[in-house]
């Protein structure tokens, strides 16, 4: 009988032992793994929290546009997607994306406040010069305006790289600077893809 209770408080002793050291055990290791976690979620938190931020300030500071349209072509084609950027000043021969009655389009600035924008049958003058391009774009007037016209302050002559496409300034007059989405950074060639 002593015997078998000795057996019987030894194999406790051992059971408890075993169950002490796994439950020690256990709470080491799941202790270990939610500090893993810890750090593991505190990590993705703060990745969300970085890409809502620049999507956010992306949307306030520039944009993605998919062309649907024919106007700048051979620069931009019809299904290609342009990344814009409003941060920075507005130049002569800048491609920009400006809000129109029709919608939103795309165009190039040739004149700033303060020019004169003159265009005659096949050409366009810019204070009483031809300005320099690379590629010649033949360019007509609309029956809209008349020439010469001074670019008020505020404000901007835009014309279209295709100049046969008269969905540009020779339709709409001088286009405000506040109309004006932002200048085009990057080209994707999107289409065909």
């Amino acid at each position: 009988m002593i015997r078998i209770r000795s057996q019987r408080v030894i194999s406790d002793f051992f059971c408890e032992k075993a169950t002490f050291l796994a439950q020690k055990r256990f709470s080491a290791i799941n202790k270990y793994c939610m500090g893993k976690n810890k750090y593991r979620d505190r990590a993705l938190i703060r990745l969300a929290a970085i890409v809502v931020g620049c999507g956010v300030i992306w949307l306030w500071v520039g944009g993605v546009t998919i062309i649907h349209d024919q106007n700048n072509y051979p620069q931009v084609k019809d299904g290609d997607l342009i990344i814009t950027c409003k941060l920075t000043g507005y130049h002569r021969n800048d491609l920009v994306l400006y809000k129109t009655a029709d919608g939103t389009k795309l165009g190039r600035i040739v004149a700033l406040e303060g020019d004169t924008v003159e265009i005659k049958e096949g050409y366009y003058l810019i204070n009483e010069a031809i300005p320099y391009e690379e590629v010649f774009y033949p360019t007509y007037p609309s029956e809209g305006l008349s020439y010469p016209v001074k670019i008020k302050e505020g404000y901007c002559f835009i014309l279209n790289d295709c100049r046969q496409q008269l969905a540009d300034s020779r339709e709409y007059g001088s286009i405000e600077l506040n109309c004006l989405k932002g200048k085009v950074v990057y080209v994707f060639r999107y289409r065909n893809i």
